[in-house]
């Protein structure tokens, strides 16, 4: 559901102050835009106020997943906030969310005003489970709130246009466009069972393909192969470039699972050696590539030496 609050802004930019009337997206038409084997989308279009609407679903035959795409042209002078909502059905959902180099729960405390109790900063997935089943919504919206079995993503607020102050007269200002995407995806087990945060860097980060039609030319590489990978559950790749004095490459990874392993690390050439670094790519240790140990949440270097001209 697509719902807008309307806020008075009386208690100042820095709180939130709804005044309590609240309106839905009215649909005017739905379409079916493709229906094929392998996905079928829908278009779903309406306004908000006077404001219009559109949104897209993308479903994919044999995947648990639902794709959606959301855009809102505001044109309206309410001042408001504009969130797509996602309501869950578990009475004893537990969320957790993804952060920086981990995750989180919206039950730690945290030192805010009131009306910003309910909001987090949220990067890249949101999954809410009973320990039985649930799902994960990846998005690349930031501003989340919860309440109870809901999960409400911020679309769009109202806020003072700093450039007002100057002239002594108070407007708000507002995007052209906004448009949202997320991924919806039911699982069975947890959050860390469902690796729910591979979802939020598959929607961000997403695989390019690129096909080529030159089947005569000849090969110099096999037809399938692996680059570099850390195979170790849990373990996520950030960062790989060249190092900087240019003696091998620099790897950096995280643990995002809070539970700590060991990884592997896998490449297409012959690894002549692993150490660990620091942030100014100083080794710290030699590491045994076969045996690479993260603990919970840890954030690794390591500078790479490949053979074979790599």
């Amino acid at each position: 559901r697509l719902i807008g609050s309307e806020e008075s802004m009386e208690m100042g930019v820095e709180h939130f102050d709804p005044t309590g009337r609240r309106f839905e997206m009215a649909l005017d038409r739905v379409d079916l835009v493709e229906s094929g084997e392998v996905r079928a989308k829908l278009l779903l279009e309406g306004h908000l106020l006077h404001s219009k609407v559109d949104l897209q679903f993308d479903l994919y035959d044999g995947l648990d997943r639902v794709d959606l795409k959301v855009g809102l042209a505001w044109c309206d002078e309410k001042p408001v906030s504009v969130d797509l909502v996602f309501d869950s059905g578990m009475e004893d959902a537990r969320v957790h969310y993804g952060v920086p180099f981990g995750f989180c729960s919206p039950n730690q405390a945290r030192d805010v005003c009131e009306s910003w109790a309910s909001h987090r900063q949220c990067l890249g997935w949101v999954a809410l489970d009973d320990g039985e089943a649930g799902m994960v919504i990846a998005t690349d919206r930031a501003g989340f709130k919860f309440e109870k079995q809901r999960v409400e993503s911020t679309l769009l607020r109202s806020w003072i246009d700093p450039i007002s102050f100057a002239y002594r007269r108070v407007w708000r200002s507002y995007p052209e466009r906004v448009v949202a995407n997320y991924s919806i995806r039911g699982y069975s087990g947890d959050f860390r069972s469902a690796r729910s945060y591979r979802d939020g860097w598959a929607l961000n980060r997403p695989l390019r393909s690129c096909v080529t039609y030159d089947v005569e030319a000849p090969r110099s590489l096999p037809d399938r192969m692996e680059g570099i990978v850390l195979d170790g559950e849990g373990v996520v790749i950030t960062a790989l470039k060249q190092a900087e004095d240019g003696d091998g490459f620099i790897l950096r990874a995280f643990e995002a699972l809070g539970e700590g392993c060991e990884a592997r690390l896998k490449t297409w050439a012959e690894i002549l050696s692993v150490s660990e670094v620091d942030l100014m790519e100083q080794s710290v240790r030699e590491v045994a590539p076969e045996r690479i140990v993260f603990a919970p949440f840890e954030i690794k270097t390591l500078r790479l030496k490949l053979g074979g001209g790599a």
